[in-house]
């Protein structure tokens, strides 16, 4: 891909996810699906630039309620689908760190949402935030750490209502106890903004990923 273009492609990106932070969703999720099919026009799948995209639509559809859409996306295959290179992207370092932390914190609230095994669904949580609250210490993104357990704690509540299992709330308690040697109060549930489009020092672009030629964009439900 041409430096030119990636790059225009980058600003557009940036102006999609002001439009995320100044919660206009609709907008950003509009401009986030051009950016799309623009990139893909482009002939080159670059899997930096679809993996932030994939994230940006994520974020959208799950503050706009838009939880089908959202399921479709974080589910799709990479053989059949663009959504599918952004999410193989998006679990295979394609972005930085910091995104990586915000899509485990999507990861988490979709699997609360989406439980037919209230035990599976729960481990999944509880392995997806344990990891987030270890990131955002090592990044040093400590302003995150609140609302990473209150989010945390909302969604076993999702999965089993007020009454939790011991062994499934002992990950969060001592996690809580650790951070803040009390029991806090729940916030609204949050996710971090995305980071900007910069790809991150450890970079190398995948060659499955660039290679991979979806066959058609999967619908939403």
């Amino acid at each position: 891909m041409a430096d030119k273009q990636y790059k225009e492609f980058c600003v557009t990106g940036m102006k999609a996810d002001a439009l995320y932070n100044d919660s206009r969703y609709r907008e950003a999720q509009a401009m986030y699906q051009r950016l799309l099919r623009d990139v893909e026009r482009s002939g080159n799948l670059d899997s930096f630039l679809v993996s932030k995209i994939t994230l940006g639509l994520l974020l959208t559809h799950v503050r706009m309620g838009q939880f089908q859409e959202a399921v479709a996306i974080w589910t799709a295959n990479l053989d059949e689908s663009l959504y599918g290179i952004g999410i193989y992207g998006l679990e295979h370092a394609q972005c930085s760190v910091h995104d990586l932390i915000c899509y485990d914190f999507v990861c988490a609230y979709l699997h609360s949402l989406t439980a037919s095994d209230k035990q599976e669904a729960a481990k999944a949580v509880n392995q997806y935030m344990s990891r987030v609250c270890e990131q955002l210490q090592e990044t040093g993104e400590t302003e995150y750490l609140k609302t990473a357990v209150s989010n945390w704690k909302q969604h076993l509540n999702e999965i089993f209502g007020s009454r939790l299992p011991m062994d499934v709330a002992s990950s969060l308690i001592e996690t809580e106890r650790a951070l803040f040697g009390e029991s806090t109060k729940h916030q609204p549930i949050g996710f971090p903004v995305p980071s900007d489009w910069d790809r991150p020092a450890h970079f190398q672009e995948m060659s499955r990923v660039v290679a991979a030629t979806p066959k058609k964009q999967k619908k939403k439900a």
